[in-house]
Parts: C-alpha cells; sequence; structure tokens
C-alpha cells in the first residue's frame, strides 16, 4: 500500500472519530511519511493509545501486533472506523504490566518495530531490548520533547549498536 491509503485511512478516522483523535492525525501523517516506499510483514508497535498508528502502520505490512499496558475507549472507536482489510491487519493486545510485555514480545516474531510508549529512560530501554533483533526500528519523540519525555533521546544517543538516523520527531534505529 502507499501514503496515499495511509493519508485516506487517517482521513475517514478522524472523519468518524472527530476530535477525539484529532489531535494524533499530524503525527499519524508524519509516520506516513517516514514509510513511504516501505513494506513488512509483520511491524510490532509498543505504545498505541487510541490506534491511529496502528492503522497507519496496517498500511504497510501484511500484520500488525500492537501492545500496550493501557486501554483508551478511543482505541476501539478508531478500529471501528477502520475498514475490513485494514482492521484485519490489526491485533490489539493489552497487557496489564511491563512483565507480561516483556513475555510477549520475546514470543513474537517480527521484522520492524515502531515505539511510542513510556518515556523515560528505564522504559524506553526495555522496550529498545526488546525490539532490537529486529534489526530497524523507528521510535516517536526524538529528540526530547519535555515533560520528562527524553528517554528516547538519552538511549538513542548513547547507544553503540546499529546506526541511529534523526527524522524530528522520530528517530530511525537500525542494526549495522
Amino acid at each position: 500500500m502507499s501514503i496515499e491509503k495511509a493519508d485516506r485511512v487517517v482521513a475517514s478516522v478522524v472523519a468518524a472519530v472527530g476530535k477525539d483523535v484529532h489531535s494524533q492525525s499530524s503525527v499519524a501523517d508524519g509516520l506516513a511519511k517516514r514509510l513511504e516506499g516501505r513494506r513488512w510483514n509483520t511491524i510490532l508497535e509498543i505504545g498505541t493509545l487510541r490506534g491511529l498508528s496502528s492503522a497507519v502502520l496496517a498500511c504497510f505490512a501484511e500484520k500488525v501486533f500492537t501492545i500496550d499496558v493501557e486501554q483508551n475507549a478511543d482505541r476501539q472507536k478508531v478500529y471501528a472506523a477502520l475498514d475490513r482489510d485494514i482492521r484485519s491487519r490489526i491485533c490489539s493486545i493489552v497487557v496489564p504490566d511491563n512483565d507480561s510485555k516483556v513475555l510477549l514480545v520475546r514470543a513474537l516474531s517480527f521484522d520492524f518495530a515502531y515505539i511510542d510508549a513510556g518515556h523515560t529512560e528505564g522504559q524506553v530501554s526495555i522496550d529498545y531490548g526488546l525490539t532490537r533483533k529486529c534489526g530497524e526500528m523507528l521510535f516517536h519523540d526524538y529528540p526530547a520533547s519535555g515533560s520528562g519525555r527524553n528517554g528516547v533521546s538519552l538511549v538513542l544517543d548513547a547507544t553503540k549498536e546499529g546506526v541511529v538516523t534523526p527524522c524530528k520527531p522520530f528517530a530511525w534505529w537500525r542494526a549495522k
């Protein structure tokens, strides 16, 4: 699929759900632009919130596993607004805590990860450690965006593995 498909998905969700997800549409648009021209079999998303990024990711993969430690009422509204093809690609999983997330991610096979979860240095370190096995990740909120959300920058700037490529407000990490 293409960035045009992702744009249509975002527009249809915003039209159906309204202001509840509109604030996220610029992040979703930026995400689609970063993924343009790419295709993966399975994407893992950690940190889902309302689910709009899951919908965009589903335009670039056969399957999206999305994991969060909290349920969000808007997520089901977003998924209900998706067409059947996109919705069928998303497997949304809510886990009770980080320990459960660790066990689940270790059992999954995926070839790309999108990280937009906890933004503390400790949380980003956990997610980075769990997902780097796929060899390619995109992090949201790089560089630091204030309010204690500097963990992404701290972890990626300190890593000695792979190559980090900033593309604000995202950063790619790729294995060498």
